[in-house]
């Protein structure tokens, strides 16, 4: 008798655990279902997180460099003496000279510190270009190398919008 109870137990527990999913959501499965659409979502807040953090910290080490190089670029769209454009440098390489360039991760190195440091090269070459004209009589400024000039300063432009797009890419997390 005790063995037809037993038994009777147990079909009934094993049946119970193989009910039927009716589409409801609410069968056996749900649970586990919405347990692992829970984790995703965690997965994804916390590298959405950590991805807005990295951006934050890029951003805020590379904050001043960023904004001497856009006074520059802003600047050349008024005009600029050679002497004015120099000291404009010159405050580009304070900022650049105290970046913490080596706090920064790999991402923001990459995607952001190497365009900036790429803009700040072709404004230094504009500026010996433009230097070494003036020294020279023969040279005219205009005509010799106000053309490659203006080739750096786009390109400096195009860096530096480059590294704001790669900001842009740090605070988007992978998907």
């Amino acid at each position: 008798m005790w063995g037809m109870v037993l038994s009777a137990a147990v079909t009934a527990a094993v049946l119970s655990g193989c009910a039927a999913d009716d589409g409801s959501g609410e069968g056996p499965g749900a649970a586990a279902t919405t347990e692992s659409v829970d984790l995703e979502e965690r997965r994804a807040e916390r590298a959405e997180a950590r991805a807005r953090q990295a951006a934050a910290d890029c951003q805020r080490g590379l904050q001043k460099l960023t904004g001497e190089l856009r006074d520059v670029d802003s600047r050349l769209s008024v005009g600029l003496t050679q002497d004015d454009y120099n000291s404009a440098l010159g405050d580009v390489r304070v900022a650049y000279d105290t970046a913490p360039f080596k706090r920064l991760d790999r991402p923001c190195l990459l995607k952001v510190g190497v365009p900036l440091e790429s803009a700040f090269q072709k404004y230094l070459n504009a500026n010996e270009d433009w230097a070494d004209c003036i020294n020279n009589y023969g040279c005219n400024v205009d005509q010799d190398v106000l053309p490659g000039m203006r080739k750096d300063w786009a390109e400096a432009t195009r860096l530096i919008r480059r590294s704001q797009q790669g900001l842009v890419a740090i605070r988007t997390p992978p998907s």
